[in-house]
């Protein structure tokens, strides 16, 4: 006998809204059927409280060679999503010189608007910052539990010659505390990463709707 999850009660719908662990699961949740989109719209309180307590991280845009097409990489979870999303083809900026390089430290330094002066901070607390040659981006890990506090992530997405383009090749997280790196990205995303278009990778901070 089948059963018909499609025709499911409203209230026992609803309570199964009310338990899932994440927004994610909540929007995956209300595209099975129509019927379940509708008692998920019904329940935005619910939805908005979730996203208040369980923020999505930011997640990596990767080219992929194709026109528009990028891919959608979790650091957190060292996931290759199984997303695609479209970028339009506009310029991007990226850095110059002429020599690859390697990412062996960092310093991290604050304006002091009173005295105007830049200031060398010793620790980023409980900050993470998303750096790149495209886009960088910082949050507060209080916010979001699966980042690491004290710590950049960071992607230095290519240099480039006059006329040869060098293709990405330096990522990781630095933990400004113990001054270490460690390499999160899965070898589904080195693989995607190598054979990228020439364009730098974008991070973003993803805004989920029902």
């Amino acid at each position: 006998m089948t059963s018909d999850w499609a025709g499911l009660p409203h209230h026992l719908l609803s309570l199964v809204f009310e338990r899932l662990a994440s927004p994610l699961d909540y929007v995956r949740s209300s595209i099975v059927y129509m019927s379940w989109h509708g008692v998920a719209k019904a329940n935005k309180k619910q939805f908005a409280k979730m996203s208040s307590c369980h923020r999505s991280p930011p997640l990596l845009l990767i080219p992929t060679g194709n026109k528009n097409i990028w891919r959608v990489y979790n650091v957190m979870d060292d996931k290759l999503l199984d997303l695609q999303v479209r970028v339009p083809n506009k310029r991007f900026c990226g850095s110059s010189g002429a020599c690859t390089r390697e990412t062996t430290n960092f310093k991290v330094f604050k304006l002091d608007f009173g005295k105007c002066k830049w200031i060398q901070k010793k620790t980023l607390g409980d900050a993470a910052i998303f750096l790149g040659d495209n886009s960088t981006i910082s949050v507060l890990t209080s916010e979001y539990s699966e980042c690491q506090p004290n710590c950049i992530y960071f992607n230095f997405d290519r240099e480039r010659t006059q006329n040869y383009p060098v293709k990405p090749h330096d990522f990781g997280v630095y933990n400004i505390k113990d001054r270490s790196f460690s390499q999160p990205y899965t070898t589904d995303a080195m693989t995607l990463l190598k054979k990228m278009a020439d364009r730098p990778l974008i991070w973003v901070l993803p805004t989920l709707q029902l």
